[in-house]
């Protein structure tokens, strides 16, 4: 079924396919140490850049 991301601030990094894994550990230990949250869920986005160009973004809700 349909699911709504919820409302609020997110942590946001841009990454590309080689270090995409990196980068999310990052921000998720980013979110636990500096905002004392523990992320239910993380968003991966492609963000296309132009014909056949493409990297990531990853987002981690940390709360209202």
């Amino acid at each position: 079924g349909l699911r709504v991301l919820p409302g609020g601030k997110y942590l946001c990094a841009d990454c590309t396919e080689e270090n995409r894994e990196r980068v999310s550990s990052e921000i998720m230990r980013a979110a636990r140490t500096k905002y004392g949250v523990e992320p239910a869920f993380m968003v991966q986005l492609i963000v296309v850049s132009g014909i056949l160009r493409w990297n990531y973004e990853v987002q981690i809700h940390i709360g209202k």
